[in-house]
């Protein structure tokens, strides 16, 4: 957990820096820096986004969390180490940049859709900031060619899905299909899932090369911050699955012991914080 907090708090960091960069820069500009009027580009492209999990392993849903031995237990599986993730995603992206504004030829207002794909997770975030061109090769060093280089702080929200298990019966017991615990029911088939909900940030190096007229290829190199709320993981049948609760056990069924003791100490949990990246295709068609 703190570990995250630090990765998030690396996103605020930098996301300041770049603001306070481009605003000293923006002050500075002279008049020939500006344009008549403002530009509209689409653009869109593959990305690459950060999607991680931490402690999820696997457990089991017992009826009787205190060995209750007068009637029989009934018992399944959540093998929710099938959840865990710990490498980047590829996903894709949709923009809409507005530059010129203000008359300042090198800010920009950038909305993006950026998505990450997926059969068992998945999850989408709506972002929009600004940008602020820093170099650029025609008007900086008088150069016949259509390069720069810039900046781009983005603000959003993040909302998905990501399904970590499947209830399994036991081999031991396979005629058991239905636990009740104090969350609710489960059944064999079940996914267990858990929303992805909370606010991004996002601070990037971007850099624009234009192929013919009004047509660019754009890079994105930067780092994403996410505060997303608490995971709640759910069946498909209606129960809410508390890895803390006294019905989520050690899956160890041959010493009962063992079997009665609590697979968690601490709530598994699911990070956007991390490195991205994006190859886009841009049109300016205003």
């Amino acid at each position: 957990m703190h570990m995250r907090k630090q990765l998030s708090l690396k996103a605020i960091y930098l996301a300041l820096t770049i603001l306070v960069l481009a605003a000293g820069q923006v002050s500075a500009q002279s008049p020939s820096m500006r344009g008549p009027q403002f530009k509209i580009k689409l653009y869109s492209g593959a990305s690459i986004l950060p999607y991680f999990t931490s402690g999820f392993r696997d457990a089991h849903i017992t009826s009787f969390p205190g060995g209750f031995f007068g009637r029989a237990e009934e018992r399944l599986s959540v093998p929710l180490s099938q959840g865990t993730s710990e490498s980047i995603r590829f996903g894709g992206l949709l923009g809409l940049e507005v530059s010129n504004l203000g008359g300042y030829k090198r800010l920009s207002f950038n909305l993006e859709v950026q998505g990450m794909p997926g059969e068992n997770s998945r999850y989408f975030n709506i972002a929009g900031g600004f940008g602020y061109k820093i170099f650029d090769l025609k008007e900086d060093a008088n150069q016949d060619v259509p390069f720069s280089i810039g900046l781009l702080v983005k603000g959003g929200y993040a909302f998905g899905v990501a399904t970590v298990a499947q209830v399994q019966a036991l081999p031991d017991r396979p005629f058991t299909s239905t636990v009740v615990t104090d969350g609710g029911l489960f059944q064999v088939g079940d996914r267990i899932q858990g929303d992805i909900l909370g606010a991004t940030l996002q601070a990037a190096v971007t850099a624009n090369f234009e192929i013919v007229k009004n047509v660019d290829i754009g890079l994105q190199l930067g780092y994403s911050g996410a505060w997303l709320n608490s995971l709640t993981l759910t069946s498909g049948s209606g129960g809410s699955l508390n890895p803390l609760s006294p019905h989520v056990v050690n899956p160890n069924t041959t010493d009962r012991t063992q079997g009665f003791a609590r697979a968690y100490s601490e709530a598994p949990s699911i990070s956007l914080n991390g490195f991205f990246a994006a190859l886009q295709f841009g049109l300016t068609i205003y």
